[in-house]
């Protein structure tokens, strides 16, 4: 088999692979159900978290914030959402994201950037 034989095989599988997994931790399932770890550790008190879950969805929520931050202070008035003039904590965040999934399950197949705006933008909609 030639050398450029060998090349394609390799490229048809990593990219036949790739998406799979991706898919699996990069929608709003994986999202609502990290995210909904920490929902029902703030409604309940109890832990049931046993991955990084949690963390993750703090990460994720954050993110998503410092990006609109940016948006605010480099391009003016052209924020993605806007924020309450109070800052809210990212377990509050991590609640619109949840509450925005659980209102929106045909979404659940998203990725998970887009839901998370979607979510802040329909709660925090700019005048």
């Amino acid at each position: 088999m030639s050398m450029c034989r060998h090349l394609y095989t390799l490229i048809v599988v990593l990219f036949s692979l790739g998406p799979v997994s991706a898919a699996r931790a990069d929608n709003g399932h994986y999202l609502l159900k990290e995210c909904g770890d920490i929902v029902h550790y703030l409604d309940t008190g109890e832990w049931r978290d046993t991955t990084v879950g949690g963390s993750y969805c703090l990460g994720m929520v954050n993110g998503m914030m410092n990006l609109n931050f940016i948006y605010q202070s480099q391009l003016g008035n052209q924020a993605l959402f806007c924020l309450p003039e109070s800052t809210i904590v990212n377990a509050e965040a991590a609640r619109v994201v949840v509450s925005y999934l659980k209102r929106h399950p045909e979404q659940l197949d998203s990725d998970q950037g887009s839901l998370m705006f979607f979510a802040f933008r329909e709660r925090y909609p700019c005048q």
